[in-house]
């Protein structure tokens, strides 16, 4: 059973990110309450903001999928890996993810750390979820254009 209440226009949700029952701006907050989901405290919302702006970077992301087999690879390999990144980005991106610990460099290139591997692997659903977010985009589409 979700929890909501009927308000007027609509329905009012448990809202992980206000804590109480709001008509939450974003879906993300959106809860069943008796499942047992906390409000989020504000170090953890610091770590999620914190964490979603090194990888909102540009590339930051394809940076961590190249290397996402677990070998390393040099500064060229990676860059034709990631496609399309110049030297100059490529070479922030690498330091940024350094420094976060997500990015190591050996003897043989760059390689993901155990944070960064976990990371990816919590990022491993997203292949299967964009097909799926895909399919139906690609639906919306043709009812769209079906029914004009």
């Amino acid at each position: 059973m979700l929890t909501r209440r009927r308000r007027e226009g609509g329905f009012a949700r448990y809202c992980l990110c206000s804590g109480g029952w709001v008509d939450c701006p974003s879906r993300a907050g959106f809860a069943r309450r008796e499942e047992g989901y906390q409000k989020m405290s504000s170090r953890d919302n610091a770590a999620i903001h914190q964490l979603l702006a090194l990888l909102e970077a540009r590339y930051a992301i394809r940076v961590l999928w190249a290397l996402r087999d677990g070998h390393p690879q040099t500064f060229r390999l990676l860059q034709d890996s990631v496609g399309g990144i110049t030297p100059n980005t490529l070479n922030t991106r690498i330091k940024e993810l350094r420094e976060a610990g997500l990015l190591g460099h050996g003897p043989d290139g760059y390689c993901v750390t155990p944070t960064g591997a976990d990371l990816l692997k919590r990022l491993s659903e997203l292949p299967a979820f964009a097909a799926k977010w895909s399919a139906a985009q690609g639906k919306k589409r043709q009812q769209t254009s079906a029914n004009p």
